[in-house]
């Protein structure tokens, strides 16, 4: 991705959109999916899950009752024409993100219709749209003439380890060219205690860029947790 592509991507309104979710923001898994057209049926599978591997299963509550912990968001960019269904494009059951299970055929070597509710994002080019990493979902087979391709960027707590390795020329003139908020989105911080929100005082850190922001706008709100 050149220098021009890469500013986009982290000036995009999207942003703030994300920004509503957690005041202590960082993109911690991205990935670039690519789906060319099906040369002949594919084979049956499962493909239905949650993101978030551990995280689905490490938080204390045990209770079905109770949704997981969020922890996690994802913005989807859409690459291709993706207007149409049958295209490969991500399926998701709505609502479905307040469901810690989903029934699994016990027999997945055969084709099994998709679970009740589901719906097929249809897109165009340069679209995006935002999920929450419990929301079940899954790719579609692309039986199109059209390859699929999509950018997924994923932001949780700063206090949460990055699922992938990030690495950034701190010294080169793209990072010198960042916003502060744009670097804490990619992983800056002044020190490791700066990353749970604090300073190593034990008081919230008001200079965190994002949080700086934030302040600046007035919508900090002290009866919300994630806003306080």
């Amino acid at each position: 991705m050149d220098t021009a592509a890469r500013s986009t991507w982290f000036q995009h309104p999207i942003r703030a959109q994300a920004d509503g979710f957690f005041r202590r923001l960082t993109t911690h898994h991205n990935h670039l999916d690519v789906t060319p057209p099906a040369r002949e049926p594919e084979r049956p599978y499962w493909g239905w899950h949650q993101d978030g591997y551990r995280q689905n299963s490490d938080p204390e509550t045990l209770d079905p009752a109770l949704p997981r912990p969020m922890f996690s968001l994802k913005v989807a960019y859409v690459l291709s024409d993706l207007s149409e269904t049958g295209r490969g494009a991500t399926k998701i059951i709505p609502g479905s993100h307040l469901r810690n299970s989903l029934p699994r055929p016990d027999d997945v070597s055969v084709h099994h219709p998709d679970p009740e509710g589901t719906v097929e994002i249809t897109a165009e080019p340069g679209d995006a749209f935002v999920f929450d990493r419990r929301l079940w979902h899954s790719r579609s087979t692309n039986r199109s003439a059209v390859t699929r391709k999509m950018l997924f960027v994923g932001y949780t707590y700063r206090w949460i380890r990055p699922l992938d390795d990030l690495r950034f020329d701190g010294e080169g003139p793209w990072w010198a060219a960042r916003s502060p908020v744009q670097r804490q989105l990619l992983g800056d911080g002044r020190h490791t205690a700066n990353y749970w929100g604090i300073n190593w005082d034990g008081h919230v850190d008001d200079d965190i860029p994002l949080r700086r922001e934030l302040k600046q706008r007035g919508l900090l709100d002290r009866e919300i947790p994630w806003l306080r």
